[in-house]
């Protein structure tokens, strides 16, 4: 699901339909609601889709936070991010929200 909201929202820009100042447009939504839909034939309404894009640009905000980080890299075999124990250890000493 989430694939087919981001494919949708990166066509959207590619197609010149920018965000609104509030985030997305009711178009842009509609739009990710028929792709989800056709996708994988689940219906979602908008809020889900605001909430969920939400979700997302905070999991890639901490993703970013962690790869800009000297002891954390990216396995490009499994796409995860890896560190020694050690390092983990200590960043979730300081960020217990990141223990997920």
């Amino acid at each position: 699901m989430d694939g087919f909201m981001i494919t949708s929202r990166v066509e959207q820009v590619l197609a010149g339909h920018k965000r609104s100042d509030n985030g997305f447009t009711s178009f842009q939504v509609s739009k990710a609601i028929d792709r989800v839909l056709n996708g994988c034939e689940i219906i979602v309404s908008d809020n889900n889709v605001r909430v969920r894009i939400q979700t997302l640009k905070k999991e890639h905000a901490e993703v970013h936070q962690l790869l800009n980080m000297s002891d954390f890299g990216l396995d490009t075999e499994t796409r995860r991010i890896v560190a020694d124990a050690i390092a983990w250890d200590n960043f979730i000493k300081g960020k217990p929200e990141f223990g997920k």
